[in-house]
């Protein structure tokens, strides 16, 4: 694992509905404190990918309503917090970051520990914290950026996606929102520290890598496809039609009159 110093892709929030139409305010962040933010201090808790974010969003009880939204962001500079060494210098350790005893913490000293990470990285000019999600059900691989500083443009520019104005009602006004973004998967590059070499990668069109993608997911599946109790082939099929197929070979393996 390198260590980074800049995040540039897709970010996403999984908002409540009531607040969808402020995608790009850290305004409950900083009324309430966060786990890598004190009260006063205004952030974005966002996630490298979409099921990451909605296990931020929906951590105690059933899945309630929710607003995904997507961000194009290019930020810079971006504390690793997966480089044991570099935690270490701040005096902290990966099971400090995850303790789940903030909240107490925060009431009894006015910041936890986590809290006081976050305001001395700001100090020293970070504008992000790389961190592991730390949600119920995620995996040690899942990812969330904690942005301290945001704006349009470089060095910290985050863009809400949202090409048909839906978050704002007024298609084509929403002035925050970026149009057909050309990086449509994750880059992550260049070293630990502010000021240190940028190295990033080029990324590929859109449509390629999203193909490629699928290909991918679909091959890493294909074990689970030949279990399949049932097989019905879609190719060169209206949507009615492959229905009424479907339908009625579920209909057949059920027993139940085709």
């Amino acid at each position: 694992m390198k260590p980074v110093d800049r995040y540039a892709g897709l970010l996403y929030r999984a908002l409540n509905p009531i607040y969808a139409s402020e995608p790009l305010s850290g305004r409950g962040a900083e009324l309430y404190g966060g786990r890598f933010n004190p009260k006063g201090m205004p952030a974005l808790y966002a996630s490298l990918t979409p099921m990451t974010a909605l296990r931020e969003a929906n951590q105690v009880g059933a899945l309630q309503p929710t607003t995904l939204v997507a961000y194009d962001a290019d930020i810079r500079p971006v504390f690793d917090s997966r480089d044991a060494g570099a935690l270490s210098a701040f005096g902290m350790t990966h099971d400090d970051l995850a303790a789940a005893g903030w909240r107490d913490e925060m009431i009894a000293h006015g910041e936890s520990s986590t809290q006081k990470l976050a305001r001395r990285l700001v100090a020293e000019g970070y504008a992000a914290l790389l961190v592991r999600s730390f949600a119920r059900g995620a995996s040690r691989s899942a990812l969330n950026l904690v942005l301290w500083r945001w704006s349009p443009g470089p060095p910290t520019r985050l863009a809400v996606i949202d090409d048909d104005g839906r978050l704002s009602g007024d298609p084509g006004q929403n002035a925050q929102c970026s149009s057909s973004p050309q990086r449509m998967t994750t880059e992550i590059s260049g070293r630990h520290r502010p000021g240190g070499g940028l190295h990033p990668q080029s990324a590929a069109p859109a449509s390629a890598e999203a193909m490629e993608d699928l290909k991918s997911i679909l091959a890493g599946r294909a074990a689970f496809y030949s279990k399949a109790d049932l097989k019905v082939d879609t190719s060169g099929q209206p949507l009615l039609e492959t229905f009424q197929i479907l339908r009625g070979e579920v209909r057949q393996a059920l027993g139940l009159p085709v």
